[in-house]
């Protein structure tokens, strides 16, 4: 399989990489160990997991660099659009210069800086040997022409039980410095297809570090806006199921741990389960009672609970528009994964 860029990459801190319908994450073993552990009532939250593969990257003459992944996985296949849908939804590709610096190529009109910067640090990790082994994660966007993406860092704690001293200490300034602390909740990144000009706008994971209480607010409340009525209706539904869902978590902790949601500006508005996708993502230090050797918690997630019941009460108040019909010709949008 041929792995490239995934061009909706909002945060994290490794580059993503998708082939044949599924995005592909570096390894981690905790994180691993967790997706196929994890409970079934969280799992339905959760990305699908479609196993591991070994990511090898070599240069050609002119420095075109090629990313392959064995072995194949075709459980979620490559959805095949017309040459116009797919350069509305942007490929990646990778190029060394002479200077041995990683060029990441896009033919979107508008490019996500944070996506490239990522990517370009894990490619050169891979030329490194530093890294040969991914996770594949369905893709939830794999479907969508004009992919809009909402990634929100979850809970009032980010640092796991096996941090450094230097670490906690960041992460928890980090959390004190930002609206975890006091919403449970941070934006992590953004990015939201604007009608009226035609392009892509972005928030950062440095701005949503900065934003307060009320900025915090109002990106959210612009995200549900643009997504319409029954969208934001479908979203509202999912949040309260999930809560319910870690009212019965006994013992999980979600550190760092964040949700994601996304939808397809080219699609119709509409209240069916694909119309808007709410996902739990990033495990790489989230625990429960038995996981690994680790610290036994008792009761549920209340900084999860609260990020959560900051993010209903923004959206409970955001008026929201109808979102415009979808063209007729973009029958793939709403196609389930």
């Amino acid at each position: 399989m041929e792995l490239s860029g995934f061009p909706h990459q909002v945060g994290g801190h490794f580059g993503l990489l998708q082939c044949n319908g599924h995005v592909a994450k570096p390894m981690n073993t905790r994180e691993l160990a967790f997706y196929e552990l994890m409970g079934e009532n969280i799992r339905q939250f959760a990305p699908d997991y479609c196993g591991r593969v070994r990511v090898c990257a070599s240069v050609d003459d002119d420095g075109d660099l090629r990313l392959v992944a064995e072995p194949k996985v075709e459980c979620h296949p490559k959805v095949k659009r017309s040459g116009s849908e797919s350069k509305k939804s942007g490929s990646v590709r990778f190029h060394l210069d002479e200077s041995g610096k990683i060029e990441v190529i896009t033919d979107r009109v508008s490019s996500n800086y944070w996506a490239a910067e990522c990517q370009s640090k894990v490619v050169h990790k891979l030329l490194e040997g530093s890294y040969s082994w991914f996770i594949l994660l369905n893709n939830v966007v794999a479907t969508y022409s004009r992919p809009c993406v909402l990634d929100l860092k979850i809970g009032t704690r980010q640092h796991g039980d096996d941090a450094s001293e230097s670490k906690r200490h960041r992460q928890l300034r980090k959390c004190r410095e930002s609206t975890s602390a006091t919403l449970g909740v941070r934006m992590v990144g953004m990015q939201l297809y604007e009608l009226r000009t035609k392009s892509y706008t972005f928030v950062d994971k440095q701005e949503g570090r900065r934003i307060d209480a009320a900025q915090f607010r109002s990106h959210l409340q612009k995200f549900v806006r643009t997504c319409g009525i029954g969208r934001a209706a479908r979203l509202r539904h999912r949040l309260r199921e999930l809560r319910a869902t870690l009212l019965e978590c006994e013992g999980y902790r979600f550190f760092s741990s964040s949700l994601l949601f996304a939808f397809d500006a080219d699609a119709a508005d509409s209240t069916t389960d694909d119309a808007i996708r709410l996902r739990l993502i990033d495990f790489a230090h989230s625990t429960f009672p038995g996981f690994a050797q680790d610290v036994v918690y008792e009761g549920v997630d209340e900084g999860c609970l609260l990020g959560i019941d900051s993010i209903l009460a923004a959206i409970d108040v955001a008026p929201c528009a109808a979102a415009p019909t979808a063209p007729a010709q973009n029958p793939a949008a709403v196609t389930p994964t």
